[in-house]
């Protein structure tokens, strides 16, 4: 089995697709469509379920294409496990082993590391925050000049007054910058771990995916807390003034509190 966009069928026409492990409890009779209107069901092997449905794979391609019908088809039955389910592992978009027999190999050669995984997110979902700058104005280039008069002072001797700075003189002030977003985001950081402390299972901290976007975190949460999850943010939202918005996201699947990774699952299969 590969992950990723590196996947194909041997025999180059069929294969499984695989959305997530699951312990060996009930689940619904009918676990709906998946992937290419694939009806969904598990491969069960030394008690845990591999949530599969098959999918053509033309001999000309090698790899399933994400479309928009096919990653809205892959995230529909990964929140259908969600709600049915006490824990998942999922895998990412576009995995897929050739057969059964790979994907009971896949959970003979690694049983114990995902039953451990299974057991540190049983009961649990992610819920996601992300802080951003959201101030139509001042932008945040001219926060962090308000923040550090030196900086400030610094950048008004290079460009003011017509002065042409050198490439060097913009490298080494914009290294400043970089250095000054870094220490407002670990900053912001302090505060908001002070609230998360002890109000959730985990957390991780993720790269802020734009310059406006200070914060991201991924929170592992009790089922039953999800819901409340929205008290927890308001809370956490104190800390900030009004030219930041913190904003939740969730319940998802444990994404970035698992890991399937898994080396070919039916390599040795003829």
């Amino acid at each position: 089995m590969e992950n990723g966009h590196k996947q194909q069928s041997k025999q180059g026409d069929k294969g499984l697709y695989l959305y997530a492990v699951v312990p060996q409890r009930p689940l619904p009779d009918d676990l709906g469509e998946g992937v290419q209107q694939g009806h969904v069901y598990t491969v069960d092997e030394d008690g845990l379920k591999v949530v599969v449905s098959d999918v053509a794979m033309p001999g000309d391609k090698k790899e399933l294409r994400p479309e928009r019908r096919n990653i809205a088809a892959h995230q529909g039955v990964l929140t259908r496990l969600l709600q049915s389910s006490p824990a998942l592992l999922p895998f990412s978009f576009g995995t897929v082993a050739e057969g059964s027999e790979g994907v009971k190999k896949l959970v003979e050669g690694h049983h114990d590391e995902l039953v451990q995984q299974i057991q540190r997110i049983e009961g649990k979902v992610q819920m996601g925050l992300r802080l951003t700058y959201a101030a139509e104005g001042p932008n945040v280039f001219e926060f962090l000049l308000s923040r550090d008069a030196d900086l400030k002072a610094r950048r008004d001797a290079l460009f003011a007054g017509g002065w042409t700075p050198s490439r060097e003189e913009k490298i080494d002030f914009g290294q400043a910058l970089e250095a000054a977003l870094k220490d407002a985001r670990e900053e912001c950081a302090r505060r908001l771990e002070e609230v998360l402390g002890g109000k959730v299972a985990e957390w991780k901290r993720l790269e802020p995916r734009s310059e406006r976007e200070f914060l991201r975190y991924a929170c592992l949460v009790e089922k039953g807390a999800a819901d409340g999850f929205g008290s927890l943010v308001e809370e956490a939202a104190k800390a900030y003034d009004d030219r930041f918005a913190l904003e939740p996201s969730g319940p998802n699947p444990p994404y970035d509190f698992t890991s399937l990774h898994l080396e070919d699952a039916d390599a040795d299969s003829g």
